[in-house]
């Protein structure tokens, strides 16, 4: 996007909220620095997505509407590929990285629901930024919990 295109994009967004998105120029600076690698076609998607999700009561943060969106230059790497969306985290992608992508994705499922079940607080986002070496070695962590959870469960059966 151009910086124009995002100023634009931003007047859109103060359209829809008036009351509760202002454009001081930090904000401005900030938008147009995140949204720029990206296509505008690609970003008012996302940002339709929001004004129909859960959350539309509220301006959306710059990181829900860049969350999962590929550059130009990604989608030329890509050009030609058949894309599929994960059905964990909604991100598009080749279906020639798929795979990988669902075993690190349903591995970060598990370790936030195991870690809310121990009163911690993990965020998706936390996660993705780590390799899935990294993610393996916090799973090696939390597997004891799943055994404990698992012989506990036994106790009760039969």
């Amino acid at each position: 996007m151009t910086k124009s295109e995002v100023l634009k994009f931003l007047s859109k967004v103060k359209g829809c909220y008036p009351s509760q998105f202002f454009l001081e120029e930090d904000v401005k600076r900030e938008w147009i620095e995140r949204l720029t690698p990206y296509d505008l076609e690609d970003v008012e998607r996302k940002f339709e997505e929001h004004l129909k999700g859960e959350m539309s009561d509220r301006p959306p943060l710059v990181h829900f509407i860049t969350k999962y969106l590929i550059t130009p230059e990604e989608k030329r790497k890509y050009d030609g590929e058949y894309t599929v969306s994960c059905n964990l985290c909604g991100k598009w992608m080749p279906l020639s990285i798929y795979d990988k992508h669902y075993d690190k994705c349903l591995t970060i499922e598990y370790l936030i629901g195991i870690a809310k079940r121990k009163g911690e607080i993990i965020t998706r986002e936390d996660l993705e930024q780590y390799d899935l070496k990294t993610i393996d070695r916090l799973y090696e962590k939390y597997k004891p919990l799943e055994n404990d959870l698992n012989n506990f469960a036994n106790t009760f059966k039969g």
